[in-house]
């Protein structure tokens, strides 16, 4: 019974390593706010809780972040710090006005950012962004692995790793239920 247990538990993990792979695969890339990351109040359009709404965002994708460099910054943030628009103590810091930021933090589903510049956040420069779907936790990802960053855009290159990625999760998934 306990070999037949291992063995099951082997093919889980197996087929879950598959679906991250499979989710890296398909990341998507987001231009904040469509255009610039800029105060809000200088243009009538501009509105990232509404922006953000309107996107599914998952594991894997990843958001740019475009501004001038001079005028602005990006602090990712705590749900606290956001509410607040405390920037004392950002999780990770931004300044080179072209800013790409990786969804794939194991575990994690709410992303909080921030403009740190003196008024910008109360101005409503702020940015919440929720994942939907899958969201390994950090026991079916190790997050210094290469597996979390998102592979290039190019068509053949998906097409390849997709037909790679299923292949050795089929293939550990037949390993282990064989042995």
């Amino acid at each position: 019974m306990t070999g037949s247990l291992r063995l099951i538990g082997g093919a889980c993990l197996a087929l879950s390593m598959a679906l991250v792979l499979i989710i890296d695969v398909n990341a998507e890339s987001y231009n904040v706010g469509e255009a610039s990351w800029t105060i809000p109040a200088t243009t009538n359009e501009l509105n990232y809780t509404s922006w953000a709404a309107s996107i599914n965002f998952r594991f894997g994708d990843e958001l740019v972040f475009t501004y001038p460099y001079d005028l602005h910054d990006v602090l990712r943030v705590n749900h606290t710090d956001y509410d607040t628009c405390a920037c004392g103590f950002p999780i990770a810091s931004y300044s080179s006005g072209h800013d790409t930021i990786p969804l794939n933090d194991p575990g994690v589903t709410d992303y909080y950012f921030i403009c740190g510049k003196p008024s910008h956040c109360f101005l409503g420069q702020k940015l919440k962004v929720s994942l939907v779907g899958l969201v390994p936790n950090s026991t079916e990802v190790d997050p210094q692995s290469t597996l979390n960053t998102p592979p290039s855009k190019s068509a053949a290159h998906l097409s390849t790793s997709l037909h790679g990625y299923i292949q050795l999760g089929i293939s550990a998934a037949l390993v282990l239920i064989v042995s």
